[in-house]
């Protein structure tokens, strides 16, 4: 129940404070979330669209109410893989469908572990979205 109502307060306050801004270094970009089933997992992601494409600033921001809500990154274990092919067709789908370029989510397997995992996808100069090529990168997290 704890777990459960933690989410719901990170959301409301989340959606309701830092992610619909317009910020010099990260354009402008809009919120959405929604879930998918990877590996037979079900699992909620925030999903984001952004106008110019530029997405370092948003994942910086998501990644410091992580640390708020108690979580430490593990940047020894941080993964990163550019064009990621294994990237699960629902979550391609997903972003597709929401015309999303970012979604992001926490995978949690236990109390003290879980994983923060950031799926990008390439902006071309036109603004044209690349949906076959995406990045993505795991951050480990230890409470």
């Amino acid at each position: 129940m704890k777990k459960i109502a933690l989410i719901v307060l990170f959301v409301m306050f989340v959606s309701n404070n830092a992610f619909a801004q317009n910020t010099p270094t990260s354009g402008r970009y809009s919120e959405t979330d929604g879930y998918c089933i990877v590996d037979g997992q079900r699992l909620h992601y925030w999903l984001y669209s952004t106008s110019d494409g530029e997405t370092s600033q948003l994942i910086r921001t998501f990644i410091s109410y992580v640390e708020k809500l108690g979580w430490t990154i593990d940047y020894d274990n941080y993964i990163e893989i550019f064009f990621n092919d294994e990237l699960a067709v629902s979550v391609k789908r997903m972003m597709i469908a929401k015309n999303a370029d970012v979604s992001m989510t926490i995978i949690e397997y236990n109390k003290n572990e879980a994983t923060l995992v950031v799926n990008d996808c390439l902006v071309d100069e036109n603004g044209k979205r690349i949906w076959d090529i995406c990045r993505s990168r795991f951050y480990p997290l230890i409470k």
